[in-house]
């Protein structure tokens, strides 16, 4: 039986996880200097009372990712397309909106008065804005969707299916006007389109299928949740996750095999270290040499702190 695909898979795609993530918003930057100036250039615009504190929180989730390590610079390009989102959807002037985020993003600047995120699109009119922020969310849950039809998909739900359509739908949209009828190939909309699709493929997103059925039932493919307090995607957590465990395995082979050649030589017939790691051992299975396989399992434990330790130092 295929692999469903459901809600957990669906909110970790790219576009849910950081959308969500400027959505929620840090607190604790009232004092900082961009907050300040942000929060004035938000005062001036009657449109946005009511989200001026949500685009507060948003810079400030942002201006904090930024002063950590292995700082993931994409959260820029989500950052510009979620205020041009809000704002349109706020502003009576339209086309205030790119003025707006020009501005915001100046206030942004690190402890050495660098800026913290480069505008991709300094200036664009409200229907490319909309456009080209369904490509790029496009481009994002593509990276998604390669990593969770890996294995053979078989169903998945209302909601997956609706997003994955919707993607679909956009990328062979463009994809027919930007290469194949190439009527505006060289505007706006299409040269962000063959950016973030270099590769510009046929049907490139119509591979990834699934079949809703409501009358069927299965359990969800395990996912990787994703820490909003983390600064790197959800894929490299997992290639780091596996490292540090690969290490662990090694360091436990390593110090069974030291025990194990120390107990040899002294008692040659005993092997139950050998046996938690996986080397072969004939057990006769009563309660004495099951107690002594969790005493040398405890033991060796220790020994793997201890070394762990002393390599740390």
């Amino acid at each position: 039986m295929g692999q469903f695909l459901g809600d957990k898979q669906l909110e970790v795609l790219h576009t849910k996880v950081y959308y969500k993530s400027l959505d929620i918003g840090y607190g604790g930057c009232e004092d900082y200097d961009f907050y300040t100036k942000a929060q004035a250039i938000l005062s001036r615009e009657k449109d946005l009372r009511d989200v001026s504190n949500k685009i507060l929180k948003a810079l400030c989730y942002v201006y904090k990712k930024s002063s950590r390590q292995h700082f993931d610079t994409n959260i820029c390009n989500f950052l510009y397309y979620w205020l041009g989102n809000v704002l349109l959807s706020k502003l009576k002037l339209k086309d205030l909106y790119s003025e707006i985020i020009i501005k915001l993003f100046l206030t942004l600047k690190d402890k050495n008065s660098l800026v913290v995120c480069e505008n991709p699109y300094p200036y664009m009119d409200k229907d490319d804005f909309e456009k080209i922020k369904l490509i790029f969310d496009c481009s994002e849950d593509y990276k998604g969707y390669n990593e969770q039809h890996h294995n053979v998909i078989k169903s998945c739900n209302k909601n997956y299916k609706t997003h994955l359509d919707k993607n679909i739908e956009t990328y062979n949209n463009f994809y027919r006007e930007c290469v194949v009828e190439k009527i505006n190939n060289k505007n706006d909309r299409c040269k962000a389109f063959k950016e973030y699709f270099p590769y510009n493929e046929s049907n490139l997103l119509s591979k990834f299928k699934c079949n809703f059925n409501p009358e069927e039932t299965y359990p969800e493919q395990p996912t990787e949740s994703y820490d909003d307090e983390s600064e790197q995607p959800p894929a490299q957590q997992r290639v780091e996750r596996v490292t540090d465990q690969a290490q662990l395995d090694k360091t436990r082979r390593e110090v069974a095999l030291q025990a194990e050649t120390t107990r040899s030589s002294i008692y040659p017939f005993n092997t139950d270290i050998s046996d938690v790691y996986g080397i072969p051992e004939v057990s006769d299975g009563t309660p004495s040499t099951i107690t002594s396989k969790i005493y040398s399992r405890r033991k060796l434990d220790k020994q793997i702190i201890r070394k762990n330790n002393k390599d740390e130092s």
